[in-house]
């Protein structure tokens, strides 16, 4: 049975587009099944329509660790970015040997940005990499910053750009890895927390990537500062959304035990552009001219709770690492297939510091500057979860994310 991933080409406004691809997620949980274990006869790739006022980032660990297959997983996870075609991508566990297709593949609409050209021209390095979409991507500056601590050669990258008109600071990593190295994962997540924050006040930032991180991890000093918000959590936690390294679905990996782990290793946060000295947000409204609210209220639709039920998609990790079955943020169970519902109905849910030195800005609720748009986050979903004939395998070990946000107008409205 040959089950295609479809999109609607007559939807007009981003809502309804998402809510039809929920409502096609909705109706083939009954054949999932098939979808995740079963090899799929190629289908024609239908491109998304773009949409001027939605901005849309995705992130993925490609796996370019696993030589197996790796030419066919890399064609196919270049057919999965040019049929979604975000705006700005994040890759991690880039090889010399994928770039290279990469680049052929997708060169024509993304500008690739990789850092340090020694480390990627070094035999068996792997790495993170940039995709800036070539007709609404202006790139200012691009730097790469090492992580002294890191023993895995691990760096955050920062590329200031504008996107469709948002000026714009976009950050990926890819984290140290396995659980022996968790201090040093934390040490690298508060370093990329305080980046976010002392990033220009004019600019929304996005931070994403393989992480790694286990949920006792983003506690303490290594928490998520004020004004930071996981995008995940903020469009309504949708369960199906969750885990993007679940060997419980993906068998490109297996543990050799009868309990597969499921994680949630890959995430996107994003810090909003606010004004100075203030620490709400004021927004004009047909009943008060000044009104002010906190940005909380700019996530989740008064009185719409995400209800989603039911197991999620998956996630990964690189092929030499062991995972612990027991840290909280993962969880091994008996191999019962995930059933997948989604809600179509409620949508809109909502300067690099040393180790040894961090300090968070205390900015409890900023707000919108201005003279710069508002990035609303409205919907969070997993992609590469199509098993490629050419190898019967998935394109990699780690589901991609990919978030929708919504462009509103300067006074902070739709």
């Amino acid at each position: 049975m040959k089950i295609r991933k479809i999109y609607s080409l007559h939807s007009k406004t981003t809502l309804k587009n998402i809510l039809f691809r929920q409502h096609l997620e909705k109706s083939r949980n009954r054949k999932i099944t098939m979808l995740y274990f079963f090899p799929l006869s190629p289908s024609p790739s239908v491109r998304q329509p773009d949409q001027d006022g939605v901005l849309r980032i995705l992130s993925w660990n490609i796996d370019g660790l696993d030589p197996d297959n790796l030419q066919s997983r890399t064609e196919g996870a270049c057919a999965v970015l040019l049929q979604e075609h975000p705006e700005v991508i994040f890759l991690q566990e880039v090889v010399h040997r994928s770039l290279s297709i990469i680049k052929t593949r997708l060169e024509h609409r993304y500008t690739v940005v990789t850092g340090d050209l020694d480390v990627v021209n070094t035999p068996g390095a792997y790495f993170t990499a940039m995709l800036l979409k070539k007709d609404c991507v202006e790139r200012e500056r691009v730097r790469v910053m090492d992580y002294p601590g890191s023993l895995m050669d691990r760096d955050l990258m920062e590329v200031q750009c504008t996107v469709r008109g948002v000026p714009m600071v976009c950050l990926t990593s890819h984290l140290e890895s396995t659980k022996e190295y968790g201090e040093e994962r934390q040490r690298q997540l508060k370093t990329a927390f305080d980046h976010m924050i002392a990033s220009p006040q004019d600019r929304t930032v996005i931070f994403g990537g393989d992480l790694n991180l286990r949920d006792k991890e983003v506690s303490g000093a290594s928490a998520k500062p004020s004004g930071v918000y996981d995008l995940w959590e903020c469009t309504g936690k949708r369960q199906e959304a969750k885990f993007t390294w679940d060997l419980m679905i993906n068998d490109n990996k297996q543990m050799p035990s009868k309990f597969q782990p499921r994680c949630r290793f890959d995430r996107l946060y994003v810090r909003h552009c606010y004004s100075n000295g203030k620490k709400t947000i004021s927004a004009k409204s047909s009943d008060s001219k000044n009104k002010e609210r906190p940005i909380s209220s700019y996530f989740t639709s008064p009185g719409k709770k995400q209800a989603s039920s039911g197991n999620d998609l998956k996630n990964r990790r690189e092929s030499t690492e062991t995972v612990d079955n027991n840290v909280t943020s993962c969880s091994s169970s008996k191999s019962k297939t995930p059933s997948l519902e989604s809600d179509a109905t409620t949508l809109m849910a909502s300067s690099l510091n040393s180790q040894t030195k961090h300090t968070h800005l205390q900015i409890d609720k900023p707000v919108v500057n201005s003279s710069s748009p508002l990035l609303k986050p409205v919907y969070f979903e997993l992609v590469g979860i199509q098993r490629l004939a050419s190898c019967r395998r998935f394109p990699s070990d780690h589901w991609g994310i990919l978030t929708h946000l919504q462009i509103l107008n300067k006074s902070g409205a739709l």
